[in-house]
Formats: C-alpha cells, sequence, structure tokens
C-alpha cells in the first residue's frame, strides 16, 4: 500500500514542440472530469507570444505577393499544396494522469490557409492527431485504449465541443465533424459568419484524452448514499439504538476532519460527516491497515477512539484499533446521508409546488422492411407536440404572456407537429433538436407520451444517443422508466417519462375515465400507413383489413365494424388522418394528465405535488404513504439478505461439508450445525477435530477460482487472484465450480443437495417470499341438475391484508440455537415461543387434502405433503398412478416461515423437528397502513355513488353508519356521487402493491434500496394466503361442495345451489360472487393460470366464452386457434402422447424495442399444451398434493 505522499497524483508532462525551448509557461488545466476540461485565462506575457507565433505561421503560409501572382500552372500549384503541412502546430503537450491511466493530449494548431478544402484539411487535421493520440497512447502505456474524450475550442467558439469519454469507434473524426456541421450562426460576432468558417482561420485546440486502464478493475467508489458491499465497510458493534455506525470513529471524527484529510492530502469542505464521507473519497485508501496507521497517528483521535470503542463493547486492539470489525456486521454496508438510521426516511412535504412545464407528445409509424423477412422496422413519419405549465394548469386557461410556456425568444407555440409527407424527413430529430434549446435552465421539463417505455421513449433515446448526448437512463431490460438530458446548463432539464406507468389504462379508455371534453380515440388503419400512399385520395375508406381488425377483441371488434360500415364511404387522405388521428391523441393525454393531477393534488395530497417525484403509480402511492401516513423510525429499512452477514456461510457452502460427513462417516463443524470453527482471526468453514483439519470452501466470484478468473484480475474487494491466492491457509480447499462439476457427474450428491430436508445455514428473508396460490385442484367438471359452479373473489384483498394485519415493527432480536436446542418436536402452535420468522424442517402430515405451508421446486410454487415426491416430478406429465412410500424424515422439508402460516400448519398436523433460526420481533403494529387505507377506501366508495338498492334515506344512512362501524371512515353523504375519474385513481392507489415495500434486488451487487422492507412483503402474502386457506377450508366444509381452482384472491368451487360455499359481503375482505347474471356449464383447466369458462344467460341465455391462459392475448385470431372445445378436449385428453404433439398454435406481430432503441414488429408464435406440475392427477382429473393418501 503506497503511503499518503506517493499516492498524490502523478503528473508528468511531454513537450513534443520544436518551440520547447523558448515556448512560455505550459497554461494552467482546471480538472474538472475525465471528459471535460476547461482552460483558465492565459497570461499576458502569453497573450503576446502566441500573437507571435500565430504572425509567424500566417507569414509562412500566405509567403509574399508575388508568389501569389505568379503565372506558375495549376499542376505546379497542386504540387506545392501537396508538400506544404497541412497545419502549423503552436503548442503540443501530453499531460499524464497516473492514478486514473488517462493521457490528455493537448494541441494548438492553425490550419494551413492555401488548402483549397479547408473542411477536409481540418477534417485530415482532426484525424491525424486523434490518430496520433492514440498510437502515443497505447505505446506508453502498454495497453489498448478503451475510452476516448475529445473537446475541441477556439477563439470563436463560446464553449467548447465535447465528445464524452466512450469507446473509440463511438468516438471518432467523423462525430467531430458531426458536432462543428450543428454550429449554428454565431449572434453578433464578425457580422453572423459562421463559426465553422471562423474556426478554420483561428488557432483551434483539440484536447484527446485516452484512457488506458489496467486488467481488471479497481473497486468500484460509490456514492454514500449507496454503497454495496466491500470489505472494508463492514463493522459489528453492539449499541441500543438505531446507530449501527461505528461509535468511537463518528466521535473521533468530530475533533479531526481536517486533521485526517490533512494527512490524506485534500482538506474537505464544511459539511456534516460521518466515518463513511472518508472511506467513500477516491483519494483515501479503504484498506484497513492504512485506516490503522491514520488513527495511530493521531493522539487525540486515538484517545477518543479507544474510549469509545470500550463503551461500545468492542475489544480494544492497538494493532488495529477494532477496525477488523468493520467486515462483521453485515456483509453489504449501507450508509445514510445525514442521519446513520436504519429506518425508512419520511419523504418531507415542501412548502409549495415547484413550478414545471408539461409536454405532451405521439408518434405514428410507417414500416419498412429489414434483410430479416420476419422484421420490419419502425419509422416516425408523424409527431405531435402540446405544451402547458403547472400555472396554466390550475388557472384552467392559457396565459399567453406566461413565463413557464413560452419560449426563451418570446414565441408562444401551445402545440407543434413535424410530418414526414410535408417534406420533414426526420420529425423524432427536429423535435428532439427543438425541446433541446426550446427554454432556459430556470423550470424544468416534464415530457410525457402514452407506453414511451417500450415506444415512443426509444424513438427520442436513439437520436440523443447518436449524437452523443448522455442521457441519464432508467431501464429494466429494455423497458426504459425514466431519462433525463440537458442541452447545457443554460437550458432547461428535460425528464421523459411514460404517462402509461403512472395511468395504467389504455388511451382510449382515458376519455371515458376521467370525463375529457375531447373526441373519442378513432379507427385508424395502421397498416395503410404506407410511404406511397401520402399523396393518393381516394373517395372511400381503405380496405378493411388495412385496419387490422384481427388483433383486435371481440367487443372492440364489434364496434369497429359498425363504425366501418357506417363510415366507409368517407373520403380519406392519409397525410389529413394522420395528422387529426395524432392530435387526438395528444389531446386526450394531455387533458387526461391535467385532470390526474388536479385529482391528486385536491382530493388526496392537499396540494403536494407527487407527480415530479414519481415516474409509476407505485412510487406514487410509497411517496404519498412515506408523506402523510408513516410516522418517524416506524419501518426499518432490511438489509438484503439478512442480518447475519457477518457468519453467513453460503448454502453450497453448508450442503457440500453436510455431503462430506455423510460420505465420509466423519464429523464437520460449519455454520449450519453451530458456529464456525474460529482459528486466530479466521473463521475456518469447515473443521474436523478429529483431524485437525479445516476445509475451505472458496466461492470463485469472491476467492477468484483460477478457473474463472484470470491471476491479474481484481476480485469484489479490490484484490487480485495472485494476491488472495497468497494469504490462503495452508489447507484443504475446494471450489465452487468443482462442487458444481462434481454435482453433474454425482447422482447421488446431486439428490443430497436437492433434498430440502438437508437445507440449514442463516435465515434470508427473501427465500420466506411466496406468491399466490394458483392452481387447480380438479381439471374438469360440469355441475348436476342440483348443482352450479361459482366464481367467487376476494373483495380487495392486499388493501384488506394492508388494513387489517399485525405487522413487525423496529429491528429484530436473531435467535441463534445451540446445537442441543436444534433438535425439537413442536406439534402444537403454542410450542412457537418466537414471533416474526423462523427457518425450521417441517414433516407434512400424508392425509390433509389442502397442505398449508409453500415450498419452491425448480420455481414452481408447491404446497405439497412430500418433498421427494414433489422433487420427483420434473417437467414431466404427473397424469399417472403414484403412491408415496418415503418416510417422515424424507418427506420433511426446510423453509423459512411467518410464525403465523407455521402456527396453522401446527394446528393442522405438521411437526417441526429442527429449529435454525428465528427472528424475534419484540414491537408489533396494527396501524401502519390504517390511515391509508381508510383514505382511499372512503373516497372509492364516495367516487363510486350508492349502490344498486340502496335507495331510501334510512338505506342510505344505514349504509354510511356500516362504513363507520366496520373501518372508522365517516363518508360525505354528499359526497357519494359517482366520478369515475377519483374512483380510478383511488382504486389504484388502494390495489397498487407499492404499500408492500419492497423492491427486487440486483444479483452479484446488491445494495440495499431506502424504501425497502421484505419482512412487511412477505408478511403481507403470508397473511393473503391464510386468508384465501380460510374460505378454502369454508368450501371443504360445507357439504356438497367441491373446490376445483384457486387463484390468489379467488376460488372456483362446485356446490349445491341452495346452498353458498362462503361467506359473502361487499367490504374489503369478503367474498363476491363474479358472473352472478349467469349460470356456468363447463369448467376446464389446463394448470395453473390456465382455464376457460362456458357460461349461459340467466334471462337472455346467450352462450358466453371466458378463456384466461398466462401470457396469450385473445383476439379474434387467436379465438380461432383454440376454441372453447379443443380446448377441452386438450384437457380430457391430458398426458396422452398423441395430445402432447397436437399443440396449439398463436401467431403474433410483435412489436418491440431493440437494444439500440430501434422499434421493430417481427412475427412470432407461441405453441400452447395444458401444463400441470401441481400434484398428481388421477384418471378423474382431480388433482391431489404430491405425497397425499
Amino acid at each position: 500500500m503506497p503511503s499518503g505522499s506517493d499516492r498524490k497524483r502523478r503528473t508528468t508532462t511531454e513537450n513534443s514542440s520544436k518551440q520547447s525551448q523558448t515556448q512560455p509557461k505550459q497554461p494552467r488545466w482546471d480538472f474538472r472530469s475525465m471528459a471535460y476540461f476547461e482552460k483558465y485565462p492565459t497570461e499576458p506575457q502569453m497573450e503576446e507570444e502566441m500573437r507571435q507565433l500565430r504572425l509567424a505561421a500566417a507569414n509562412d503560409q500566405t509567403g509574399t505577393g508575388d508568389a501569389n501572382t505568379s503565372a506558375d500552372s495549376e499542376q505546379q500549384q497542386q504540387q506545392q499544396q501537396k508538400q506544404q503541412p497541412l497545419y502549423k502546430e503552436i503548442t503540443n503537450h501530453v499531460h499524464k494522469i497516473e492514478r486514473f491511466s488517462v493521457q490528455r493530449h493537448v494541441t494548438e494548431f492553425l490550419l494551413n490557409a492555401q488548402h483549397d478544402q479547408p473542411d477536409e484539411a481540418l477534417r485530415q487535421a482532426f484525424d491525424e492527431l486523434i490518430a496520433r493520440a492514440v498510437q502515443n497512447a497505447e505505446n506508453k502505456s502498454g495497453r489498448t485504449v478503451s475510452k476516448l474524450g475529445i473537446m475541441v475550442s477556439g477563439k470563436v467558439l463560446n464553449d467548447p465541443v465535447v465528445l464524452p469519454m466512450r469507446p473509440p469507434i463511438q468516438n471518432n473524426v467523423d462525430v467531430v465533424m458531426a458536432e462543428l456541421d450543428k454550429l449554428g450562426q454565431s449572434e453578433g460576432d464578425e457580422g453572423g459568419a459562421d463559426k465553422k468558417t471562423l474556426l478554420l482561420s483561428e488557432p483551434v485546440e483539440i484536447i484527446v484524452t485516452c484512457l488506458t486502464p489496467p486488467v481488471g478493475s479497481a473497486p468500484r467508489l460509490h456514492p454514500y448514499q449507496n454503497w454495496g458491499y466491500d470489505e472494508a465497510q463492514r463493522i459489528r458493534i453492539r449499541n441500543n439504538d438505531s446507530y449501527c455506525l461505528f461509535h468511537a470513529l463518528v466521535a473521533g471524527r468530530a475533533y479531526h476532519d481536517r486533521d485526517i484529510f490533512c494527512l490524506t492530502r485534500n482538506p474537505m469542505d464544511e459539511q456534516p460527516q460521518f466515518i463513511a464521507n472518508i472511506m467513500n473519497r477516491q483519494d483515501f485508501c479503504k484498506d484497513y491497515e492504512a485506516f490503522n496507521r491514520l488513527v495511530s497517528n493521531i493522539g487525540r483521535m486515538q484517545t477518543a477512539v479507544e474510549e469509545l470503542m470500550n463503551s461500545s463493547g468492542i475489544q480494544n486492539d492497538k494493532t488495529s484499533y477494532g477496525i477488523e470489525h468493520i467486515q462483521h456486521v453485515q456483509q453489504y454496508w449501507v450508509y445514510h446521508a445525514e442521519k446513520r438510521s436504519c429506518f425508512i426516511k419520511k419523504v418531507q412535504i415542501p412548502a409549495e409546488e415547484q413550478r414545471y412545464r408539461i409536454i405532451v407528445w405521439d408518434t405514428e409509424t410507417r414500416l419498412e422492411q429489414l434483410e430479416d423477412e420476419g422484421q420490419r422496422v419502425h419509422r416516425v413519419n408523424f409527431l405531435s407536440v402540446r405544451i402547458t405549465c403547472t400555472g396554466c394548469c390550475e388557472s384552467m386557461e392559457p396565459d399567453d404572456n406566461c413565463e413557464i410556456c413560452c419560449q426563451n425568444d418570446g414565441a408562444l407555440e401551445r402545440a407543434k407537429e413535424w410530418s414526414e409527407a410535408d417534406g420533414e424527413d426526420q420529425p423524432v430529430a427536429s423535435f428532439v433538436e427543438w425541446v433541446l434549446r426550446a427554454w432556459n435552465k430556470q423550470y424544468n421539463t416534464y415530457i410525457w407520451a402514452h407506453n414511451a417505455s417500450r415506444f415512443d421513449g426509444h424513438f427520442a433515446l436513439n437520436h440523443l444517443c447518436k449524437t452523443a448526448r448522455r442521457p441519464d437512463v432508467v431501464m429494466n431490460g429494455l423497458k426504459i422508466f425514466e431519462f433525463r438530458v440537458q442541452h447545457s446548463r443554460k437550458h432547461s432539464m428535460l425528464i421523459w417519462r411514460d404517462s402509461c406507468l403512472i395511468m395504467p389504462i389504455a388511451l382510449a379508455e382515458l376519455k371515458k375515465t376521467f370525463n375529457l371534453d375531447c373526441d373519442d380515440k378513432p379507427f385508424f388503419p395502421y397498416a395503410f400507413n404506407r410511404k406511397e400512399n401520402y399523396t393518393h385520395r381516394m373517395e372511400n375508406l381503405p380496405d378493411e383489413s388495412e385496419y387490422e381488425p384481427g388483433t383486435m377483441k371481440a367487443d372492440k371488434y364489434e364496434k369497429f365494424k359498425k363504425w366501418y360500415n357506417d363510415n366507409k364511404k368517407t373520403p380519406f387522405y392519409l397525410p389529413d388522418e394522420l395528422r387529426a388521428y395524432c392530435l387526438n391523441d395528444t389531446e386526450i393525454l394531455l387533458k387526461a394528465l391535467i385532470k390526474f393531477r388536479q385529482i391528486l393534488m385536491n382530493e388526496i395530497t392537499d396540494g403536494f405535488g407527487v407527480v415530479p417525484i414519481s415516474c409509476t403509480i407505485a412510487s406514487a402511492c410509497m411517496n404519498i404513504f412515506k408523506a402523510q401516513f408513516m410516522e418517524d423510525e416506524q419501518l426499518a429499512m432490511v438489509p438484503e439478505l439478512g442480518y447475519e452477514r457477518n457468519d453467513r456461510a453460503s448454502v453450497l457452502a453448508i450442503k457440500y461439508l453436510d455431503w462430506r460427513a455423510k460420505s465420509e462417516g466423519i464429523e464437520i463443524q460449519h455454520a449450519g450445525n453451530g458456529r464456525e470453527k474460529r482459528w486466530k482471526q479466521f473463521k475456518l468453514d469447515g473443521w474436523i477435530e478429529s483431524q485437525q483439519r479445516c476445509i475451505e470452501v472458496l466461492g470463485c466470484y469472491w476467492h477468484g477460482g483460477e478457473r474463472c478468473f484470470k491471476p491479474d484480475e481484481q476480485l469484489i474487494d479490490g484484490k487480485t487472484c495472485y494476491d488472495d491466492h497468497g494469504h490462503c491457509l495452508q489447507v484443504e480447499e475446494i471450489w465452487e465450480c468443482e462442487i458444481n462439476d462434481q454435482l453433474k457427474k454425482n447422482e447421488r450428491m446431486k439428490a443430497f443437495f436437492d433434498d430440502l430436508s438437508n437445507e440449514r445455514g442463516p435465515l434470508d428473508p427473501r427465500l420466506a417470499y411466496c406468491g399466490g396460490r394458483t392452481g387447480p385442484l380438479r381439471l374438469f367438471a360440469e355441475p348436476a341438475e342440483d348443482e352450479k359452479i361459482s366464481v367467487f373473489d376476494i373483495v380487495s384483498l392486499y388493501p384488506w391484508v394492508n388494513y387489517d394485519t399485525d405487522y413487525p415493527i423496529g429491528i429484530p432480536t436473531i435467535i441463534h440455537p445451540k446445537a442441543d436446542e436444534m433438535n425439537v418436536n413442536w406439534t402444537k402452535p403454542e410450542h412457537l415461543q418466537y414471533r416474526g420468522l423462523y427457518r425450521v424442517r417441517v414433516i407434512p402430515p400424508r392425509g390433509l387434502r389442502v397442505p398449508v405451508l409453500p415450498m419452491k421446486i425448480d420455481e414452481r410454487l408447491l404446497f405439497s405433503c412430500c418433498h421427494r415426491c414433489a422433487a420427483l416430478f420434473r417437467k414431466c406429465v404427473t397424469r399417472c398412478s403414484h403412491k408415496c412410500t418415503h418416510s417422515d424424515q424424507q418427506r420433511a422439508f426446510t423453509g423459512n416461515f411467518t410464525h403465523i402460516e407455521l402456527e396453522k400448519a401446527l394446528e393442522l398436523g405438521y411437526v417441526v423437528d429442527r429449529f435454525w433460526r428465528a427472528w424475534h420481533y419484540a414491537e408489533w403494529s396494527d396501524q401502519i397502513f390504517k390511515g391509508y387505507v381508510r383514505q382511499f377506501i372512503r373516497l372509492k366508495v364516495e367516487s363510486s355513488g350508492f349502490p344498486e338498492g340502496v335507495e331510501t334515506s334510512e338505506q342510505k344512512q344505514h349504509y354510511i353508519d356500516e362504513y363507520r362501524r366496520i373501518y372508522g371512515v365517516d363518508l360525505d353523504f354528499g359526497r357519494i356521487k359517482k366520478n369515475p375519474g377519483l374512483r380510478f385513481i383511488a382504486k389504484l392507489m388502494l390495489n397498487n402493491a407499492a404499500i408492500r415495500v419492497m423492491y427486487k434486488p440486483k444479483k452479484n451487487f446488491v445494495v440495499e434500496h431506502t424504501s425497502s422492507n421484505i419482512v412487511l412483503s412477505l408478511w403481507t402474502t403470508s397473511r393473503a394466503r391464510l386468508k384465501l386457506f380460510d374460505y378454502m377450508q369454508q368450501c371443504y366444509n360445507t357439504p356438497g361442495a367441491e373446490l376445483l381452482y384457486t387463484d390468489t384472491d379467488s376460488v372456483i368451487v362446485r356446490h349445491k345451489r341452495n346452498i353458498v360455499p362462503v361467506e359473502t359481503g361487499e367490504f374489503l375482505g369478503q367474498m363476491s360472487e363474479e358472473y352472478a347474471d349467469y349460470d356456468i356449464e363447463t369448467f376446464a383447466c389446463g394448470g395453473a393460470k390456465q382455464y376457460a369458462l362456458k357460461m349461459v344467460h340467466k334471462q337472455t341465455k346467450a352462450i358466453k366464452y371466458v378463456q384466461k391462459i398466462r401470457g396469450i392475448t385473445f383476439d379474434v385470431n387467436n379465438s380461432q386457434a383454440l376454441q372453447f372445445e379443443r380446448f377441452v378436449h386438450k384437457v380430457l385428453n391430458y398426458g396422452k402422447k398423441d395430445e402432447q404433439n397436437d399443440a396449439a398454435v398463436f401467431n403474433y406481430k410483435k412489436i418491440q424495442p431493440t437494444k439500440d432503441s430501434r422499434i421493430i414488429t417481427r412475427k412470432q408464435n407461441k405453441r400452447y399444451l395444458p401444463v400441470c406440475q401441481k400434484g398428481i392427477i388421477t384418471e378423474n382429473l382431480d388433482v391431489l398434493p404430491f405425497g397425499y393418501e
């Protein structure tokens, strides 16, 4: 590790200019970033010398007047021109920044004025200088240039032309020339001459920054708000508050912030600082040995650290000052800005909303064939824009003098459009370039398009990337959530979003939902939108097929047929129809956004603008909850993978050590059966006491397996594989990849690893998270004369759970049983001593028709009576006769469960025989979400109006009294009237999963989200499964009732006509009957999320079919591909060989973005066959749990 002085930036300058002997002092440079440098004002002496150099260069280029008027031949002039250089270098020097492996090649030159093609000369000069810089950097470093940054500046340019650091293939001379071509007319300089032309006659400076990194990479330095895992960021502290940062170091900082950074080189600005600020600075080595040296050299800090280490219960070791404890709190240390808290922070409501600009836009596209016959690319041929602002929205009338809506030049344009039919070749490019420069930085601009995340937004993003802009993009795969871009610091920040993510409804439905004053969305012939039809005026509408009616659903197709028959004689001109259709889209969207914002601010948030800080409806719900309903330090932030990261041996390692112990007949001590053995300062994965031997299971990702990493590649902790291997103990080592190889070859070992009864180790909360209970209990059913089939849905299941559930709060106590406490025999709920999460091994009862506890096998969520039987049937047909022959120990499985599900399981005959861990919560509350749910219940009920049958004053008053009695909600009699817009938003807020407070992390690098609490989320789904289970039990306890299917919040049941098998009602958590006006004649199911119903209307006797298959949209075309009778045939013959080859084929034209943000339409087909692997299927099509007897 280099010393403090050695770690200073080492910069050397090489002068390659011929005038190096007399050249003045080099200009000073302010290093702002790796891709941007700003030159300080030149000193007066340098100005004079630069003037002399330019004069000398001009004399060399022009020569005497006689030479210009000589009668030499044209051939001689051309020969002279070839012999003269393209340019004359004025200065040329190289700056090296060894710490970053960066070389900056700075060249100032004057172009040869005699060249007859100055543009080409400038291009050749740039090309030569860029190539020379790259070659020089590669020769000096011996490594390839991975990224390149270019900046061109000159006296006539107000701002330099900057290309950010990108791969060399993206930053070349063509990109530089393209940027120069964009330079507009100079405002008032040189009589309005083109800036590029002036650039050719003045000295030009080009800075080429080359990055030549070594093999591997240094540890990534993250902003302290978002630290991920790092070897030097782990800390254990025993304190009785939520401030789990190392107390001693925080207190020591109070005296010596500036002293620390004087020693390390740079003083820090005055600001609130914690130890995370120190360790996050790029010039501070986070290796704890260097930190120890720093601490030991400061007397007062040393004393303060020692005192507070003792008070914190940390052993005082003067050789390390407890810094090794940083490695033992959690595998990934999160630092929360300003306040070191382990709780989700409230959203602060500003005193007044910041005003901003609103733009909506929409595109229409035509298709062009690609080389791949199955793909066609979309080209935008019409683009429409509408503009307003929050000020004009509130006044309800546009202000012609609005400072927000007007452009910088004072022009007022509420709408703009670009049409290819009118000569605009690139509508998207024109729109983006206009909006980038249209307004100054005073107000932000929010730009919305409906479905921008998968369609319109990619057109804008594609142009921004092609023109070397650097938008800040938030994406998930190819789905864009938001991107931000700013033309310059003088211009408005543009925030591009998808309105469909915050109003998840079709654009055509927005008019009805918000009762908008505009025309309905018309039908449009998408297939007719072709370039050759721009000039074609038609007397009638295009052919019906041009409207692609096969892609419409049945109800929409019926409306289209009526409209087309009524209007087919209407004249049609494509450019006019494009304009009308696109303008209608933007009108609907703009009015809907205004209405959505008004309802939120007036009815829900009391003036708090939640839209600017929320790009999805989920984030809007979460922000409203955190701003108005959450209390301070109420919800804890749960670390990813749990609280036991200091002792977190991998599941693979524990399984391998168990396998070794079983196969070799030895005892191995490890984290799964007790504590890891400690030897000096090391913890050993496995310890064989009888042999005094250690087994280390080394993860390739962490320790740099030689088969997976090169010796000089750097690992996650910043060390190279070679360094890490050099410090390993001389013990028996087994690499993760070697274990995986053994699993492929050894079937007995593979079966042992797959056996969930061998699972042990720390509790990972995400493994306890399971979704809803979905699947059939019978594949086919028809009711008898005295029977009926009913579909019941739970009214607002998750809002009911949020309202009624007692949630754990605070930080849990981790219960780690001793070796003699792990073997248990829990058979009753009273045996559970803790409230929270358990990691246990359970033995299911054999005769339970509806098991309680979930298990996951091959991504299947199963409710089984035998783990071994469930593991036997992997991706195969389960229609067979199978009898479970496994013992209780073989049927057992290990899982993470909530205590409420475990209590229900023990009631029904489950047995717990192993106890590995528990998270015990001392504090509980059923009030966390009650205020939130009450608010939106009230709004939803009031905006729905009184239900049918509630007509008299007495009935209405009783209706209001019931809501007050059940929910404590006071309904306003005068506000109970239909308001579809408010009801839509209230229902969104109630049903949205955002209040479950969970975020899905990325793998391999995990950073806790500042609003994440996986425990609340898994508690919500656990309580929801129990609620559904209660209704399932009601069905089984009802005489003559048979449960056919369950789907998270609904059941399909066959029962006697005069007996309702479940309790029904209209309040949250109660059951309501769906399709109550129909008699269901046939139920057929092919597996989870795939069923069909045939029903007859009770009054009209009209037949209706309902088909639902996950991933398949039943439009007009697909309804023909799999009709009800064929679906029933497939279900009845499920499992037969001939039927397995007769798949239904669905053909699609799928519109999707590509990695380079193009939009293509490609042909796609899906094959469907029934797949049911939820249990054993009998000959009469009953689905029994695996292991059921």
